[in-house]
Order: structure tokens, then C-alpha cells, then sequence
């Protein structure tokens, strides 16, 4: 992969100029007793989008005073990097174990992707967590301190998204993922981390499993946690598994940018991701100061030029599938590479593809799929104290067993 495959953005306040609620934090809610009702969405899309008129002249004032605060194209256009800095400080207060954030330089210091770290001086097998669409590194403080307990923790934003740089993504499917595989491998070498366990959720485990295949030497074992991706779309759209309000969605994002509406209510995006998803603020009510902070983060980590977002939509097809299902290339995942599948019960991610995995690799060392009860998509933030036991677990047996020379009894598969 040569520099001319990214192509760095130019600073232009119209890039920034569309931003929608998170279609990656959309999960199925019908059957998510954490998350919100789709009646409940629907109202609460009713209640942003109404607007109320008043006769009386002060009150007038008052809403086209507020009015043009919330809806100062100033505020819209131009993201704060001081904003979402201030934002995750805040998040990560919660965070007991001594890190450290950084930027790491790729390309020849034309790109920039932004790092945490924390027990770095464990010998041990590092892991790598990798964020979803939309997501970032905050996301997983529910995870951090117990994951690193015994070995050294890394994380990062995806190029395109949070606070990482925002080049430009090809439009072909194959080259813009060649172009996030080579961001993290470029990240890498720059870290000088020979190898590692890697830990990818939703699009971050798509990106994680082509990275395996196109570097297997680099994965000790791979944890894909609800991997988005995976299934090949089915033929009669109305098989599609997903909520109606995601069905909309995504008929939207075939034309405009998945986070185009949250952009075009500017200030007021935050207002609409609460009312949209209550629920994430009951999955991190028990580690913010401010659970709210959430919603103030996902927000301002897709303010800026969609450029990651431009890159998903030439990955995906009618958002919940790739063009490119990793089901048909699981077995090119090296044998020597174990992979656990961790998938929440109450998810739209398709489980089936994992189950299917498992006879997919049969002469792999190990293929596991595990469900967590109660969980949706976000499974590492829905029941964190069984997603970090299970990962925790994983750790174990990958110290007991060297996986890669016992061979397919070192782990027993689960179903």
C-alpha cells in the first residue's frame, strides 16, 4: 500500500456540515429489555421533530432566541477539538488503572491516530481493543481496568473517526478496506508490538478479521465481540433481520451519509441521541459522574468530516451487511489463529455466522462461540462483568496452552 491511497482531507467547513444519530448504537431495542421501545422512538422522533408556535410576543423571543443558539450554523460547521478532549477526560475519570493518550504518527507523520495505553510494563501478550462504527476509545471504560490487569492494554480510534485524522476513503470496497487494515498495521510498526491478542467489536471486529488474514504473524487470537459483517445479505429484503426505525435508516444511508441527520440538528444532536437511545445512559450510569457525558461523546467524536463514516458506507451494503461478507473468507483466517465469537442474545447481529464459522475451521486450533445473556449489541457494556470474566478466561487458556503447537484439543469448543 503506497501514501496515495489516503488523501487527506482539506479543511473545509462544509465537510462537517452533516451528522445523524449512530446508526452503529442502534441496536434492536424491540427485544432489548435495556434499551428503548420502538414506539418509543417513534414518539420521541415525533417530539424533535414538532415544533411548537406561541401568539405571545415574549415568548416568541425566547424560542427564536433559543432557536438560533442551538442552530448557529457556527456551532454546527465547526467541531471543537478542545470539546471532545475535555469530554473523554471526563469519561476516562472513571478509569482506576494509570494510562496514557497519545497521538501515533502514520505516513510519514501525515496521519495521526489517537492511542491509549495502560500496563505497559507487562510482559505479557498485549491486547488491542478495536471501537465499532462510530465508536471510540471511551467506549471501552467498562473494560479497561480489568482487561489490563494482567497485560499491557491498547486502544485507538479508527482512522476517521473520534479524535484519529479523517483522510479520504476510497469509494471501492476493497481498497477502502485495504486502506483501514494498513492504518492498523501502520499503527503497529510504530508501537513496535510484535504480536498481539486482538479484540474488535462490530466493524472494528470486520477490520479486526482482515487484518488477521492479511497479517496472521501479528494475532496471537482473535476476539470478535457482536462482529458486524459477517452474513451474506439475504435476497428478499423484507429476510433482512433488523429493527424498522434501522430499516429506515439505513434506506437513508444509500443516499446520504449515515450520520447525516445527527449533523443537520447541530447543537441539538445531543437532545436527539438521548431521546433515540435512553439506554445508553443506563450502561454507563454506573461509571460517569454524568452519565449524559456519553451522549455528549458520541456526538462530538462525529462532528468531523465523515471520512471513516464515507469509508463503512463503501464497505456495507444496506448498512447491516458487507459487500464483501466475511463469512466466505473466515476459513482464510490462519488454523493457527484461534478466534472466539462473543455475541450479545438480544443483538441484530446474526449469531448463525459464528456457529457457521466453527465448521468453517475445522482444523483450526479453536473456533468458540459464546452467547451472553441479556446482552445487545454493545455486549462489552451491556453485562461488562461477564464480558470481562469470558475475556479474562480466554487470557487463560491462551497462558496454558500454547495454541498455535497443541493443536485442536489445547481448547475445548463451545456451542
Amino acid at each position: 500500500m503506497t501514501d496515495s491511497l489516503f488523501k487527506a482531507a482539506e479543511s473545509d467547513p462544509k465537510l462537517a456540515r452533516i451528522e445523524t444519530f449512530p446508526i452503529e448504537f442502534t441496536i434492536d431495542t424491540t427485544n432489548d429489555p435495556i434499551g428503548s421501545t420502538e414506539p418509543e422512538a417513534e414518539q420521541a422522533s415525533a417530539e424533535i421533530l414538532s415544533v411548537t408556535t406561541s401568539t405571545d410576543t415574549a415568548s416568541q423571543s425566547l424560542v427564536i432566541s433559543t432557536f438560533y443558539k442551538l442552530w448557529n450554523p457556527w456551532n454546527w460547521f465547526i467541531p471543537s477539538l478542545d470539546q471532545i478532549e475535555t469530554i473523554e477526560t471526563n469519561m476516562f475519570r472513571c478509569v482506576k488503572t494509570q494510562m496514557d493518550r497519545y497521538f501515533v504518527s502514520i505516513r510519514n507523520n501525515s496521519l495521526k491516530i489517537w492511542t491509549i495505553s495502560a500496563n505497559t510494563e507487562s510482559k505479557n501478550i498485549p491486547i488491542v481493543l478495536v471501537h465499532g462504527f462510530c465508536g471510540g476509545i471511551a467506549m471501552w471504560i467498562p473494560n479497561i481496568d480489568f482487561l489490563s490487569e494482567s497485560r499491557p492494554l491498547y486502544a485507538f480510534d479508527l482512522l476517521g473517526f473520534g479524535r484519529s485524522s479523517r483522510p479520504n476513503f476510497s469509494s471501492d470496497p476493497i481498497v477502502a478496506e485495504t486502506q483501514f487494515v494498513e492504518s492498523i498495521e501502520d499503527w503497529r510498526k510504530e508501537m513496535k508490538i510484535e504480536q498481539f491478542i486482538l479484540l474488535g467489536h462490530s466493524f472494528g471486529g470486520y477490520l479486526s478479521t482482515a487484518y488477521s488474514i492479511k497479517y496472521p504473524q501479528r494475532v496471537r487470537a482473535l476476539i470478535l465481540a457482536d462482529p458486524w459483517g459477517f452474513p451474506t445479505k439475504p435476497e428478499n429484503r423484507s429476510d433482512v433481520r433488523m429493527p424498522m426505525w434501522i430499516r429506515a435508516v439505513a434506506k437513508v444511508s444509500q443516499h446520504f451519509g449515515p450520520l447525516s441527520l445527527l449533523r443537520v440538528t447541530g447543537t441539538f444532536g445531543v437532545r436527539v441521541l438521548k431521546r433515540l437511545r435512553p439506554d445508553f445512559r443506563r450502561k454507563y450510569l454506573n461509571l460517569l459522574d454524568d452519565p449524559d457525558h456519553i451522549y455528549d461523546y458520541i456526538y462530538h467524536a462525529n462532528r468531523a468530516h465523515p471520512s471513516g463514516e464515507a469509508g463503512f458506507r463503501a464497505i456495507a451494503e444496506y448498512f447491516g451487511y458487507a459487500k464483501n461478507p466475511m463469512i466466505h473468507r473466515i476459513d482464510k483466517v490462519s488454523d493457527n489463529i484461534p478466534i472466539w465469537f462473543i455475541y450479545g442474545s438480544r443483538s441484530w447481529i446474526d449469531s448463525e455466522s459464528g456457529v457457521a464459522s466453527i465448521s468453517l475451521r475445522q482444523n483450526s486450533v479453536s473456533t468458540t462461540v459464546k452467547l451472553i445473556t441479556g446482552a445487545g449489541h454493545h455486549v462489552y457494556a451491556d453485562k461488562p462483568n461477564e464480558f470481562n470474566e469470558y475475556v479474562k478466561y480466554i487470557f487463560e487458556l491462551i497462558e496454558e496452552y500454547d495454541l498455535r503447537e497443541e493443536g485442536s484439543d489445547a481448547v475445548q469448543i463451545e456451542h
